[in-house]
């Protein structure tokens, strides 16, 4: 479910890109880094 963090942001222009470079952490770092995710949706 990595692909949540790009209702976050609204760009259509190059979601992918932004989001996978700031917010849009693999799997692993997401069970790496759990309060990452709890923060993120603010």
């Amino acid at each position: 479910m990595p692909h949540t963090f790009d209702v976050l942001v609204i760009g259509d222009a190059a979601p992918d890109v932004i989001v996978g470079t700031t917010a849009q952490p693999t799997r692993d770092d997401v069970l790496s880094r759990p309060s990452e995710t709890e923060e993120t949706p603010v």
